[in-house]
């Protein structure tokens, strides 16, 4: 289909027309057409989309030709992890576990904001280096901070990490993301919404 109406497949020119039509002929993108489907859906027009056959394609792609190697892949490393847990467990026994959560893929979703825990009381979003030092104390193993440093904040030496609208360096921030212990150095993908 692609080459007889978009040609010659060694040609990236025929996947550049085949994706601008895509993306142009598709009702998912169509606010007033994706509202008159979703309003009375209908299997018939979802199938004949062009953005819902090009996704489709490849997952039967994978369905057909991967999926087997997939589901043994599975498989195996379900068999293998309970091996693993169960040397894990004999090797910790009589120890209180709690569960491993390193090896886990875990997604979540929130927003960055500030909330207020009582009356009278609000936390900001962002803490900057300011912050770091209103709760500087030397030697304390968790608020302690290098001289350098200090000397740095004490002279609003921030170099290119300013945030202008701040007017400070951001070091951390609050989000309505769910915690849970192991999520330490979870990585974190940044998406505007507007809503």
């Amino acid at each position: 289909m692609l080459k007889k109406t978009y040609g010659d497949l060694e040609n990236d020119d025929t996947y550049k027309r085949y994706a601008k039509d895509v993306f142009g002929n598709t009702f998912i993108l169509a606010s007033a057409n994706w509202e008159s489907f979703v309003s009375k859906p209908d299997t018939a027009v979802l199938h004949k989309d062009m953005a819902y056959r090009t996704a489709m394609a490849f997952v039967n792609n994978f369905n057909n030709n991967f999926g087997k190697y997939y589901t043994e892949f599975i498989a195996n490393n379900y068999a293998y992890n309970n091996k693993y847990l169960k040397g894990v467990l004999e090797m910790k026994k009589g120890s209180v576990l709690y569960p491993d959560a390193n090896f886990t893929m875990r997604v979540s979703y929130g927003n960055v904001k500030s909330y207020v825990p009582r009356d009278a009381v609000k936390y900001k979003e962002i803490c900057t280096l300011s912050g770091v030092m209103e709760k500087y104390k030397p030697g304390d193993y968790e608020f302690d901070a290098p001289s350098k440093l200090i000397d740095l904040i004490n002279n609003k030496d921030y170099g290119q990490y300013i945030d202008k609208k701040a007017n400070d360096v951001v070091v951390t921030f609050i989000t309505t993301n769910d915690i849970t212990g192991g999520n330490s150095g979870s990585p974190l993908l940044t998406q505007r919404v507007s809503l």
